[in-house]
């Protein structure tokens, strides 16, 4: 995503800039959340083909220990947004940083570029089936948790949160 963003936007960003720590993570952490967003939204029509074997959720709930299907959809829209929320605080300390207008102007894109993923992953037929025209849009009106969450959180997220800060 980050390429395409480089390509649409036309950016010839400086190579010091857009291989910055906070860049990068800045890059990961949208290309996460849209992941993420993508796995809640395509689970509908996967699931109802006999598809979905193989995505967070079916692998949050073979992890050990008892998980109900709402419980593992409520710890993947926990990590989404918690993922989200780091990309907006990265992509903020980005901006803060010694970035120029257009480095500045592609960190902001690539958040406009995960929600645009999103709203057309909600309205595309891709993810519909004939029963359900729009797939649900599972998101807590709350800010994101920064508590501990039930399922292990992966070695970047603490990396990601290190540059935040």
């Amino acid at each position: 995503m980050a390429s395409l963003v480089e390509i649409a936007g036309e950016f010839d960003l400086p190579p010091h800039e857009i291989a910055s720590p906070l860049v990068q993570a800045a890059q990961e952490t949208a290309l996460t959340a849209a992941f993420l967003d993508n796995e809640l939204l395509s689970r509908g029509k996967e699931e109802a083909r006999g598809e979905y074997d193989c995505g967070l959720i079916p692998v949050l709930l073979a992890e050990s220990g008892p998980r109900t299907l709402q419980e593992a959809v409520d710890d993947t829209v926990a990590l989404r947004d918690r993922v989200m929320d780091l990309h907006l605080r990265l992509a903020a300390a980005a901006v803060r940083a010694d970035a120029g207008p257009r480095t500045r102007d592609y960190v902001d894109l690539l958040g406009r570029a995960s929600a645009g993923i999103t709203t057309f992953s909600r309205d595309t037929l891709r993810y519909t089936t004939p029963h359900q025209r729009k797939p649900p849009m599972t998101s807590h009106p709350t800010p994101p948790r920064r508590g501990p969450c039930r399922s292990r959180l992966p070695p970047q997220i603490g990396r990601w949160t290190q540059r935040a800060h």
